[in-house]
């Protein structure tokens, strides 16, 4: 009776959050791995993407599942609700009030991007306010238990206090309150002064994003012991110029960090007045892991000083680019055809499956279990030590604890070769690897996501046609259109994406293959997660091959890019790369890189490599 009951709650709940969007089309899902905490809640729980001018836009959004476990032990129904509540109004203050067209260009670390993300959320929260004052309650009620455990790091919070609407419902927030005398106590008046005018802007998306940019890099300056000197020399150099945070492309050819240059309105404009744009500078973004529908990304070129080749990388167009999901390619009832041919398949490999799950539960279990932390200034003494503190009573070094090995802040991609080459044995032991890591890392609290890449269509497909058309301009660059195929997000169940993968026995969806591009994709996606740790596992079965760009650029451009990227990947962020090579090496471009000649080795080798990497 509580399942049922708890099941109509979150129908209820469904129906309210599709009634106030008007769109009656919202997927959603649930999940027991989100939290119930406004300062971890993140936006890549939803998603939102107009498809095309005559239909409606697609939005998605992951929600607390009411747990039936907790309910049947006589917990608080009341509180179980209010999560699911809580993050079925964050989810439609973003899709509301947040226009996922502007995207964050700027270079932050991860306490500026915390900064930042906090401030976004409570600008579309504040929006709300002003029609839906009982939903910005709601989420306030949870900011109210939150903020308790929260240290004085979050500025954001003042911006309540600045809201006129809200000053009688805030006043009975104790502690958000008295967090915010705080707030107020601990910033100089240029900080307050730059909080107040991000207040008055908070109906305007771009101008306070870019605010919050300016007030986080303040932020650091006033924080850094030099910051008056610093000041100085500012001033004194006036030939270096103040970096706008509007560009999108920087003209500092020193600067060859990561930013990230997203669909805009603006990116064509920018495009067609400067030929410059660095390929670490574009990546391949979708709204939301969550994403379930395809999206075209703009056209770039790239900048030919910033990259290690004979000629430049460049991309001829890729508005024929598509992220999608298995279901959105066929239909379901084939979907399910397909997944029970591959469980025919992989059941012929049982002994080997039941020995891969076994071996990685094993060594996860053993690695979480025994964990010594030694020489510790406190818990039980060493006895091999013991004649140690009869020499130095006052020695303090003399003391073990036994510790758990965690794996809750780890997030992994399984990036997934699709190619031609890949068809029969290959592609059934890339699905049985991929399987069972994600399905066993579920239980172990590793968020998972597994990406398939291949292209859309042999020989260029429309991307070469456009250039046929265009009088054959010589070297174009990439001369095809991508297909990302994201089999599992993060914030999904494995069990709802394991039909997923019977997608990989379909008959002409493996094609050719862009690495480079595809490592740039997965890596934007990874790098959204809020996890400490970024692992990305690629599974492939060697060198990249289109012959459509091959044969009208320099031979070895995809080889020469895919390097690179590689390279910047490994240097740059902090993202572990590891290459697997399924029937040859990929050792000429991965530095972590294992083979797996047969099936056989699966259980020996890659499960290894993945024990030792978490």
């Amino acid at each position: 009776m509580k399942k049922n009951n708890s099941q109509n709650q979150q129908d209820q709940i469904v129906i309210t959050l599709k009634n106030m969007l008007a769109n009656h089309d919202l997927a959603v899902d649930f999940s027991s791995n989100i939290n119930a905490d406004f300062f971890s809640w993140h936006e890549n729980l939803v998603s939102k993407k107009s498809l095309n001018k005559s239909s409606a836009d697609f939005m998605q959004a992951s929600l607390i599942e009411i747990d039936n476990e907790k309910l049947s032990k006589n917990h608080s129904e009341n509180d179980l609700l209010k999560k699911c509540r809580f993050s079925a109004d964050m989810a439609f203050c973003y899709l509301q009030f947040h226009d996922f067209s502007h995207r964050n260009i700027f270079e932050l670390n991860d306490n500026q991007q915390q900064i930042f993300s906090e401030f976004e959320k409570l600008r579309v929260v504040l929006s709300a306010s002003d029609s839906y004052i009982g939903v910005a309650k709601n989420i306030f009620e949870v900011i109210e238990k939150n903020i308790i455990n929260c240290d004085l790091n979050s500025p954001a919070m003042l911006l309540i206090s600045k809201k006129n609407n809200l000053q009688e419902t805030i006043n009975k927030f104790t502690e958000i309150n008295n967090y915010n005398q705080k707030l107020a106590k601990k910033f100089n008046s240029n900080i307050i002064a730059q909080i107040d005018k991000i207040s008055q802007n908070i109906n305007n998306q771009k101008l306070f994003a870019k605010l919050v940019y300016e007030l986080v890099l303040q932020l650091e300056q006033e924080e850094s012991p030099n910051n008056s000197e610093a000041n100085n020399n500012l001033e004194k150099n006036s030939e270096s110029p103040k970096k706008n945070p509007d560009d999108l492309v920087s003209g500092n050819e020193e600067n060859v960090e990561e930013e990230k240059v997203f669909g805009d309105s603006s990116l064509e404009e920018q495009v067609t007045k400067s030929s410059k744009i660095d390929l670490d500078k574009f990546t391949i973004l979708s709204d939301s892991e969550s994403s379930q529908e395809q999206l075209i990304v703009d056209q770039a070129t790239i900048d030919p000083n910033q990259i290690a080749f004979k000629k430049s990388y460049k991309i001829y167009t890729d508005k024929f680019d598509e992220i999608i999901f298995p279901n959105k390619l066929i239909k379901n009832d084939e979907l399910k055809n397909l997944r029970h041919q591959l469980d025919l398949r992989i059941n012929k490999m049982q002994s080997i499956s039941k020995k891969m799950r076994m071996k990685l539960k094993r060594k996860l279990l053993s690695k979480r279990n025994c964990y010594l932390d030694y020489d510790a200034s406190r818990g039980v003494l060493d006895r091999k030590k013991l004649s140690r503190i009869i020499i130095n009573p006052f020695i303090e070094d003399i003391w073990v604890n036994n510790k758990t090995h965690e794996y809750q802040d780890t997030a992994l991609t399984i990036l997934l070769d699709n190619s031609g080459s890949m068809r029969g044995n290959p592609i059934i032991t890339s699905a049985l690897a991929c399987e069972i890591i994600a399905d066993i890392l579920q239980n172990f609290a590793v968020k998972t996501e597994i990406i398939g890449f291949t292209t859309a269509d042999w020989k260029g497909g429309r991307v070469k046609k456009l250039w046929e058309m265009s009088g054959r301009p010589a070297n174009p660059g990439r001369l095809n259109e991508l297909r990302h195929i994201v089999y599992k997000h993060f914030n999904q169940n494995f069990k709802k994406a394991r039909i997923n993968l019977g997608l990989m026995l379909k008959e002409g969806i493996l094609k050719e293959n862009i690495d480079g591009e595809a490592l740039l994709f997965a890596k934007s996606r990874l790098m959204q997660q809020s996890e400490k740790r970024k692992i990305l596992l690629v599974i492939s079965d060697g060198t990249p091959v289109d012959d459509s760009t091959t044969f009208v650029n320099d031979k070895d451009i995809l080889s020469q890019h895919l390097h690179h990227v590689i390279n910047n990947i490994e240097k740059k962020s902090k993202i572990e790369i590891v290459g697997i090579g399924i029937g040859h090496s990929t050792s000429e471009f991965y530095r972590n890189s294992i083979a797996i000649k047969n099936v056989e080795e699966l259980g020996d080798v890659m499960i290894d490599k993945i024990a030792d990497l978490l």
